[in-house]
């Protein structure tokens, strides 16, 4: 009987570190695909900042601009990012409030003005 128990035991610790593992290896998935897509994003947003101060220096010069008008924004759309240098802290801004976009990015609220 005793042994009973001592293969029940060792059992459900088999079982509980089995599922620890597979919980750590979770976290670990998500977090790099998050900081995959933060270092996709802010690519993006150089990749806007450059293009509007070429379009600016173009103004200012006078040359007519082929861009095409702003488009409306769609869900999980990369718009901006946001930073806190005294908190080195920097993140993508994607639109939308839904898991998906939370999950990656911070998110804008659909129903409000763009920064």
């Amino acid at each position: 009987m005793h042994l009973l128990h001592v293969d029940r035991v060792r059992w459900l610790d088999r079982v509980l570190i089995a599922f620890g593992l597979g919980c750590l290896l979770f976290y670990a998935l998500v977090t790099i695909q998050t900081a995959n897509y933060q270092r996709r994003a802010k690519a993006e947003v150089d990749a806007m900042i450059a293009a509007r101060r070429l379009s600016e220096a173009a103004a200012n010069r006078h040359i007519p601009q082929t861009t095409s008008p702003d488009l409306p924004v769609m869900p999980g759309e990369v718009i901006g990012r946001v930073e806190v240098p005294r908190l080195k802290l920097s993140a993508a801004v994607a639109e939308g409030d839904d898991d998906s976009t939370l999950g990656k990015a911070v998110g804008h609220l659909p129903d409000t003005p763009l920064p």
